[in-house]
């Protein structure tokens, strides 16, 4: 590592415990049993991430889990990311959110929520969460979030069930004063690929989600983005100059490795790859691990002759993998042109 290397982005998963089962949940225990394990003490804790913000120096660090707030020593947690300089993002769903928690939240350092919200209908929305009862927690959670001094920014993770309501839905982020949406095609992975027959949006279902949203992002000034890769072979980004897109960046500046609460090290939070662990090696000896390089330099198959290869860097390489190889989106997309 030289003087002036710092990371981009670092996530620490806090825990894998949640208070919700939602049917989409890419979070890769709920597919892999051998990478489940109870958190570490908060004293280790601790040390892991004095040690991760000591090396990485990133200049964002987001908090996620599983449900981040089950722990007691979330608020520790916050501020010690906080104090190493970076900007500290929280990704929760809001379940356990109130005025007073999401006050200490703030004043602890989070400059940014991440909250799911993902129907105007509470039926659509507790369907796909798997649980009862968690839309009026999750606007209530996003309330608390607004009365803050904090960004909140709304997870819309879209499927063929909520779909046909995402005009309504993001009428509903901005009555809320939701600051932005951050909108994303359902990812395989975790538990979602228990679902994919029932959640995985098409081709079409695609492009009818973002020209929904470009044109509500378009006529209300509302920030949309998309961070889940949609490959460039199915779309031009240049038809929706009002929304953003992401790539799959684990090879590039602005990758996000992802930490567990027990030091084991990934390319993302996607992938179940463990490429080190940062209780015994150096952050960046871990980024410069021929593993994460292999991981990196493994192109599926079916993108490897792409003319917009260079371009789309890909779709997700871990959904790709957790699937057999090729992403089943990216399979329909190939065959539609046949």
């Amino acid at each position: 590592m030289t003087e002036e290397q710092r990371q981009q982005v670092v996530i620490f998963e806090a825990t894998q415990r949640c208070n919700l089962k939602c049917r989409f949940c890419y979070n890769i225990w709920h597919k892999h049993p051998e990478t489940v394990h109870d958190d570490l003490s908060p004293k280790d804790t601790r040390e892991i991430l004095g040690k991760l913000l000591a090396e990485a120096r990133p200049y964002n660090f987001t908090v996620s889990g599983g449900e981040p707030t089950l722990r007691t020593d979330i608020i520790d947690i916050i501020l010690q990311g906080a104090l190493s300089g970076a900007t500290v993002y929280l990704i929760t769903n809001g379940q356990t959110l109130d005025k007073k928690s999401a006050r200490r939240l703030v004043r602890a350092g989070v400059n940014t929520f991440e909250i799911q919200l993902l129907s105007d209908r509470a039926e659509e929305h507790e369907y796909l969460q798997g649980c009862g009862d968690s839309f009026s927690r999750s606007v209530e959670g996003i309330q608390a979030a607004l009365k803050t001094k904090a960004r909140m920014i709304g997870a819309l993770v879209l499927t063929k069930k909520n779909l046909p309501r995402l005009a309504e839905t993001l009428r509903l982020y901005r009555e809320l004063g939701i600051h932005g949406c951050m909108l994303n095609r359902f990812n395989p992975g975790g538990r979602g690929i228990e679902h994919l027959e029932e959640l995985s949006l098409g081709p079409n279902d695609v492009l009818q989600m973002l020209a929904v949203a470009e044109e509500f992002s378009a006529r209300y000034r509302y920030p949309i983005s998309c961070s889940i890769p949609i490959p460039v072979c199915l779309v031009s980004m240049k038809n929706y100059p009002h929304l953003g897109f992401g790539f799959c960046s684990v090879g590039e500046e602005l990758s996000y490795p992802t930490i567990d609460s027990m030091g084991n090290m990934r390319p993302c939070n996607h992938s179940p790859l463990v490429i080190g662990n940062i209780r015994d090696k150096n952050f960046w000896e871990i980024m410069a691990s021929p593993v994460r390089k292999r991981f990196i330099d493994k192109i599926p198959e079916i993108c490897r002759q792409c003319e917009f290869l260079s371009e789309c860097k890909t779709s997700c390489r871990a959904a790709a993998a957790e699937c057999g190889g090729a992403e089943p989106f990216v399979r329909e997309i190939l065959k539609s042109k046949e």
